[in-house]
């Protein structure tokens, strides 16, 4: 008899003291993404492709990621393509809240895992991506200008660079 698998989401919340407009520009961009995002720990363009070093719990693996942007919406989606198969997705809204607050919302989809491991994996997930929304706070009520698309990130990696990163624990 083979383990049933199924797809979890976690969802989490935080009310801004900022703008919506100034918490979306560092929410779509994506290179800004390592700097308040765990488990990614850099971001790049090789091969008009967007990559991303992903932590995963047997060490960083490059992925593929496709992003969806629209201000219009405060939407701000990325996919990212696990090397084993499977996707991990991103969902993040931010929300005005008047004129100077907002609400930057994230839902994370995960590809489908063994339901023996969801209460577990939830907890984890859920502790993480407040941390991650509390560093995000920080950047954007302090007004750290977001670096944008350095020229190391859109760079093809150094040789060995990609091998090296692979053994990495977090």
């Amino acid at each position: 008899m083979t383990e049933e698998h199924v797809v979890s989401s976690v969802t989490v919340a935080m009310e801004l003291e900022v703008p919506a407009k100034q918490a979306f520009a560092v929410a779509s961009d994506h290179f800004q993404l390592s700097h308040w995002a765990h488990p990614v720990q850099e971001v790049r363009m090789k091969d008009g492709r967007q990559e991303v070093d992903y932590l995963l719990p047997d060490g960083v693996v490059t992925c593929v990621s496709e992003g969806r942007v629209d201000p219009a919406t405060g939407v701000v989606d990325w996919t990212i393509h696990l090397p084993k198969g499977g996707d991990l997705c991103v969902y993040s809204r931010v929300l005005a809240l008047g004129d100077a607050r907002s609400v930057f919302l994230l839902t994370l989809l995960s590809p489908p895992m063994p339901r023996r491991r969801l209460k577990d994996a939830y907890g984890t997930v859920q502790k993480n991506l407040l941390r991650d929304l509390e560093k995000f706070k920080e950047i954007v009520e302090k007004g750290k200008p977001s670096p944008g698309p350095r020229p190391e990130n859109l760079a093809a990696p150094k040789p060995g660079k990609a091998a090296a990163k692979k053994g990495k624990k977090g």
